[in-house]
């Protein structure tokens, strides 16, 4: 079991609260990916990966569609499909939609485990 820690830094020098999340890393493929905004399971949006993704690899899930949101907090859910068919549990995220504006992200910090030493900035 390890985590990962990310900050992210706005144009105007200000970084965020820590998020730290808890991953295994291991064999298992993904090749299906399933996001839903809020309660609204419905109208889920469902996406194949390709080719199957490996632990660490990185995928693009495309640009989700938020235009339908009112600035406030929502909540991203998604489910992940193995290769075998199987479905992870679903798991939910909290963000903010802000109203329109022209605060822009320009640097993120990360790192692993207990390790803040090495600390990465993007």
């Amino acid at each position: 079991m390890h985590q990962i820690h990310l900050r992210t830094k706005d144009n105007v020098g200000q970084w965020s609260s820590v998020i730290s999340r808890p991953f295994l890393k291991g064999n298992a493929l993904v090749n299906k990916v399933r996001y839903w905004f809020d309660q609204n399971y419905s109208a889920h949006l469902e996406t194949g990966l390709g080719n199957s993704v490996v632990p660490g690899q990185t995928f693009w899930l495309g640009s989700p569609l938020t235009n339908t949101l009112n600035p406030g907090i929502h909540k991203l859910n998604s489910m992940f499909q193995t290769s075998a068919g199987l479905w992870s549990s679903p798991r939910s995220d909290l963000f903010i939609k802000l109203p329109p504006g022209n605060n822009t992200l320009v640097a993120y910090r990360y790192w692993f485990n207990q390790n803040f030493w090495h600390i990465l900035t993007v």
